[in-house]
């Protein structure tokens, strides 16, 4: 069964700009790799610092493998510098 995951990053006041140039970056490689189905980057309309991947992966340890890539890694290193908060949802479509 597909996982389906909802990330939510907010951006530290002043950092949207570079939160926003930090996850764009991570669409392209993520696209391309093994078991990535969707991987979608949306902002909110009503909060310019708050951003959503939204993620299909065939399986789990898809995405798992994905956590450990070059790419996200780089990313978790620049992230204590952009994200007041992240919050990562798993979840299973049911209808």
């Amino acid at each position: 069964m597909p996982l389906t995951i909802v990330a939510q990053m907010t951006a530290k006041d002043g950092k949207a700009g570079a939160l926003h140039e930090a996850l764009t970056g991570l669409v392209g490689p993520t696209l391309s790799e093994v078991g990535c189905e969707i991987y979608e980057l949306h902002r909110s309309v009503e909060d310019p610092n708050l951003f959503h991947f939204h993620e299909v992966w065939t399986t789990r340890e898809d995405w798992e493998a994905h956590g450990q890539s070059a790419h996200i890694n780089a990313f978790r290193a620049m992230g204590a510098e952009l994200l007041a908060d992240r919050k990562i949802f798993q979840l299973e479509r049911i209808a």
